[in-house]
């Protein structure tokens, strides 16, 4: 502080004031990197979760909709056959748009290529092996239809399912992609935030501190 004692009133107040707007340049700083933080929060939850949750979804559709194939070959009730494949087909076909909302929605780290070629490789060879089971799908069905259950067994075991679980592999490893790519980002919002929350709390009480120590020094030098 001996600087200060050489320098006028005017002067005093002028260093004074710079340095109190200097500090209030790091608060505003601090703030917008508490707003960029609550923003990778809000991305987080409308489009990283989603994401991870939509193939979470798929599979589980996927499981539910085997599972009322084979109750659809067990019953010899029309009606009750009728309703279980009306259920695999509700199941099945929510499965083509579940891949185009990942496609438009995923949002991995594109610098880091071989993430994002590895998703959507993954992607398009799950949804290959779907296109390709279908037609089994429907024969099946069809032949549960008829009550006609040897056959559909059959046509299940050696054709269908064995398709349907490469399918399920897949999209479990897409799960597990997106499941870490959503936890990663949330990690990284958290510290972000945690970070710039600790700037902010040292930036103000630095100021203060030496808004203090300035006005209780320039008061004594009046």
């Amino acid at each position: 502080m001996n600087f200060m004692k050489n320098l006028k009133i005017g002067k005093k107040l002028i260093v004074t004031f710079g340095v109190i707007i200097l500090f209030l340049i790091s608060l505003m700083v601090s703030i917008m990197s508490l707003s960029n933080s609550g923003k990778n929060f809000g991305d987080f939850y409308t489009v990283g979760y989603p994401v991870s949750n939509k193939t979470t979804d798929m599979c589980r559709a996927t499981q539910t909709g085997l599972k009322c194939i084979a109750i659809s070959m067990l019953t010899d009730d029309a009606a009750e056959t009728q309703n279980y494949i009306t259920q695999a087909n509700e199941q099945f076909n929510t499965l083509s748009p579940g891949f185009d909302y990942l496609r438009q929605n995923f949002r991995g780290d594109k610098a880091v290529l071989d993430q994002f070629f590895i998703f959507f490789g993954e992607l398009d060879e799950a949804q290959n092996i779907l296109e390709e089971a279908k037609p089994y799908r429907i024969e099946i069905l069809d032949l549960a239809g008829q009550n006609k259950n040897t056959e559909a067994a059959d046509l299940l075991f050696t054709k269908y399912q064995p398709l349907m679980l490469e399918f399920m592999n897949l999209m479990n490893k897409a799960d597990s992609d997106t499941t870490a790519i959503a936890a990663e980002d949330y990690s990284q919002s958290a510290k972000a935030q945690t970070s710039a929350l600790v700037f902010l709390i040292t930036i103000a009480a630095l100021a203060l501190a030496l808004t203090v120590t300035l006005a209780i020094y320039i008061t004594k030098a009046l």
